[in-house]
């Protein structure tokens, strides 16, 4: 069986499961889908024609274990030392106490766990925030997961998992006004920043969404959008001088997650992902025609322009641009969760019927989404 008969079957029961009475028990019946897929998790075969990144964690993996046999504490010495990610000390030891089970599956079963616990989170919070219905809430998560590309975050492991957590933290963050909630959180970006240094420039624009001001704002909005231009010849610049040579490498890894500019990427992936990122752009579009914004906290908007406008400004980057289309999906989940509400109804005809339409869309499109990577990736996987 592929990964993708599995998954979707999960999906439809989820779908099923969000109509029934229980549904109104939220919490249980996210936990109980996330284990579920993260139980497909555990058995993904990558196929021997297809270099993914299961294959190189498992390679780590096996290093680890090797060193392990010499003394159980060796193999974490290896890792913060001489291996791949040695400068990554959280990395390392994350992978180290997986080294220590004989299935590399328990690393992809609990690392797809993680992801989705976390994105449950963001959804429960959100309802309660925003005083949505729990099949809004059921349902709002099941879009997300049929638009996503779970296989992402499977084979990758980090990247989407630091985005995730960023996302949720930063909706408890803006949307709390408990200094322990708030401290709480910065730790967590921190962790996100740990896993993997995509975070970084996210951290960035948490800073300064401190300011609140237009003028910083639109500035940054500039910046945002030109970056790609100005990054590279300043890098040259400074690496011209030996001093720098440290700095200039670990400034690619820390904006793009990597040690060079390749996309990795097919064409169908580039655009098949750049029609989510339309779709988001049109979505929040129609979230401001409805004037919702004061149903979110001002600076989670702002953040959400700032990704857009990165976006946007990485299109030179094509796995920059790639990963931040789908960080801008999971920053999405308030603003769906407000359009897919009753809430919206709250208006004159036109605009409901508007409303109508957006519900029919994101659903349709969400199928689409699923079809595609079950086409580019699910059907490749055997469990």
């Amino acid at each position: 069986m592929t990964f993708g008969i599995g998954y979707g079957l999960i999906l439809l029961l989820f779908v099923f499961s969000s109509l029934l009475p229980f549904h109104k028990r939220v919490l249980p019946t996210l936990l109980l889908f996330d284990f579920a897929i993260s139980f497909l998790a555990y058995f993904v075969k990558a196929p021997s024609f297809v270099y993914w990144d299961t294959i190189r964690f498992s390679q780590f993996l096996d290093q680890l274990r090797g060193f392990n046999s010499l003394g159980i504490f060796n193999g974490i010495k290896w890792g913060l030392t001489s291996s791949y990610y040695a400068q990554q000390p959280v990395v390392v030891m994350y992978l180290w106490v997986f080294s220590l089970f004989k299935n590399d599956g328990v690393l992809f079963c609990a690392s797809a766990f993680f992801f989705l616990l976390s994105l449950s989170l963001l959804v429960i919070k959100s309802k309660k925030e925003l005083n949505c219905t729990p099949r809004v809430a059921l349902f709002t998560q099941i879009l997300i997961l049929a638009t996503f590309n779970i296989f992402f975050q499977i084979e990758g492991i980090r990247n989407f998992l630091a985005f995730i957590l960023f996302t949720t933290s930063l909706y408890f963050d803006l949307s709390s006004n408990n200094k322990q909630t708030r401290i709480f959180c910065w730790l967590f970006y921190i962790l996100a920043f740990s896993i993997h240094p995509s975070v970084f420039p996210l951290i960035f624009f948490r800073v300064v969404i401190v300011t609140g001001s237009k003028i910083v704002n639109l500035i940054t909005y500039i910046i945002l959008l030109t970056y790609t231009f100005l990054l590279n010849p300043a890098i040259k610049f400074i690496s011209t001088f030996a001093i720098f040579n440290l700095f200039t490498e670990k400034s690619q890894a820390y904006l793009y997650g990597q040690s060079n500019f390749q996309s990795f990427a097919g064409r169908g992936e580039i655009l098949f992902t750049s029609f989510i990122f339309i779709f988001l752009v049109l979505e929040f579009l129609l979230f401001n025609l409805y004037n919702m914004k004061e149903n979110l906290p001002t600076k989670y908007i702002t953040f959400y322009k700032y990704v857009m406008f990165f976006t946007l400004g990485s299109f030179l980057n094509t796995q920059v641009y790639l990963r931040t289309i789908m960080l801008l999906l999971f920053l999405s989940v308030p603003i769906k969760m407000l359009l897919l509400s009753k809430k919206a109804f709250i208006l004159d005809n036109n605009l409901s019927k508007s409303i109508y339409v957006y519900k029919v869309l994101v659903v349709l499109f969400a199928i689409l989404m699923f079809f595609w990577w079950n086409h580019q990736t699910y059907s490749q996987v055997l469990l």
